[in-house]
C-alpha cells in the first residue's frame, strides 16, 4: 500500500518528535489515564491539522502549533 503524503507527514511527525509529545504530556497530566487522554487528543490535533502544513514552516514548529490549537 503507498502512503499518501499526509499519512507520509503524519508518520514523520510521530516518530520524529515524539520525545517532546512525552514531556507534553507528562508536563499537563499526572495519572496514567489522563496521561493517555492528552496524547490521543494531542494525536488527533494534528493529524487534523496535517493537511493544512504547507511546508514552510519547520515541521516541529508545525507540530507544536498544532497541539496549540
Amino acid at each position: 500500500m503507498h502512503d499518501s503524503a499526509p499519512d507520509k507527514t503524519f508518520g514523520e511527525w510521530m516518530t520524529g518528535h515524539k520525545g517532546i509529545l512525552f514531556k507534553v504530556v507528562h508536563a499537563y497530566a499526572f495519572e496514567h489515564a489522563d496521561r493517555q487522554d492528552l496524547l490521543q487528543e494531542i494525536i488527533i490535533q494534528v493529524w487534523r491539522s496535517v493537511d493544512a502544513f504547507r511546508g514552510d514552516f519547520v515541521a516541529g514548529m508545525a507540530l507544536c502549533l498544532a497541539m496549540m490549537v
